[in-house]
């Protein structure tokens, strides 16, 4: 079939994590104190933890595709104390994270406070093969990603697949 008579409707099937899809970005706890330099310790409440939240690898794909796009208008930590919104906005084209790592937000978390789930709100996503651009449906615009009483960062390993309908 010829791209430009091809009509896809490209679908988000499995937007899952592989079992321990998630690690721990930073190694060591990198801790921002909140309190002015004169004063000689911080109050307990007002330590904060940096918190960086990372995708890696690329998804299964239709052959001939060279971008998969993922515009993003929010990320939000689900945590064991209270939700952390962050509102930004950015597109990441999940194709070029081959073997790399790419820090999309990094959030400030009460020192102590478990992250148990990331969502990414998304705008859209669109798809390049073989050189014409198609959109992506996806079934939610929200993608919900579960992880275990995260302390330190995460680096998500997003398996979609994409399926040309």
């Amino acid at each position: 079939m010829k791209t430009n008579t091809l009509k896809v409707l490209v679908l988000f099937a499995i937007l899952a994590i592989a079992s321990g899809g998630y690690v721990i970005y930073y190694t060591s706890t990198y801790i921002t104190p909140t309190f002015a330099p004169s004063q000689t310790k911080a109050p307990a409440s007002s330590v904060t933890v940096a918190f960086p939240v990372a995708l890696t690898d690329p998804p299964s794909v239709p052959q001939g595709t060279t971008a998969l796009w993922l515009n993003y208008s929010g990320i939000e930590l689900i945590t064991n104390s209270s939700p952390i919104f962050m509102n930004t906005r950015g597109s990441v084209n999940l194709l070029k994270l081959v073997n790399v790592s790419e820090v999309i937000a990094v959030f400030n978390v009460s020192k102590g406070v478990a992250v148990n789930q990331i969502r990414f709100f998304i705008n859209s996503a669109e798809i390049e093969i073989n050189g014409a651009t198609y959109p992506v449906f996806l079934p939610s615009g929200i993608l919900k990603i579960p992880v275990n009483n995260a302390t330190q960062g995460a680096l998500v390993d997003l398996q979609p697949h994409v399926v040309v309908a």
